[in-house]
């Protein structure tokens, strides 16, 4: 099960790009400065992401993570109290980052249920929590957090008979 998944940093900028500039169906697009903006650092998150996915370097990683971040800065100066809400287009932001309640209460009851863990194979139960900071900045101390697992992914479930369950939601600008 993939919840929220960063597999490869690239397509989620360049996918809300998409999202928040050329969609047909968003009702709260970005303005056309945004877009523009956006736009203008597209190209070269894509020519860094490509190099990325091509080497798994972590220095070159590293950077096209910093040149894609740059896909994001519009829209991030609008997540405020009131403002743009990341988890859903549709809703405001009430206390950032996180902007409140982010509807995942049902996903994190399913993943504590003893029967998905037993069926998961835990020999012990997990507490799984839909946000943990902590985890998160663990995390992103480390180098590989920048290097894209779209390879092994794809050899994972082309290897194998690999049941899945990806779980994203149409309105989540993040993913």
């Amino acid at each position: 099960m993939l919840f929220n998944a960063l597999v490869d940093e690239r397509w989620g900028s360049l996918g809300a790009y998409r999202h928040l500039c050329r969609s047909k169906t968003i009702s709260n697009p970005l303005n056309g400065t945004a877009c523009a903006e956006m736009e203008a650092a597209y190209p070269v998150c894509y020519k860094f992401g490509q190099l990325c996915s091509s080497t798994y370097d972590a220095n070159i990683c590293s950077e096209a993570s910093k040149r894609c971040a740059a896909v994001w800065e519009p829209f991030y100066r609008e997540v405020v109290r009131g403002g743009r809400n990341p988890y859903d287009d549709r809703a405001k932001c009430t206390t950032p980052p996180m902007c409140g309640h982010l509807g995942m209460e049902q996903v994190e009851k399913y993943m504590n249920s003893e029967n998905l863990q037993r069926a998961l194979g835990f020999e012990r139960a997990v507490n799984y929590s839909v946000v943990n900071m902590d985890l998160n900045m663990e995390w992103a101390t480390h180098p590989d957090v920048v290097i894209p697992s779209t390879r092994e992914l794809t050899n994972i479930l082309d290897d194998k008979a690999t049941p899945i369950l990806v779980v994203n939601g149409n309105n989540d600008v993040i993913v």
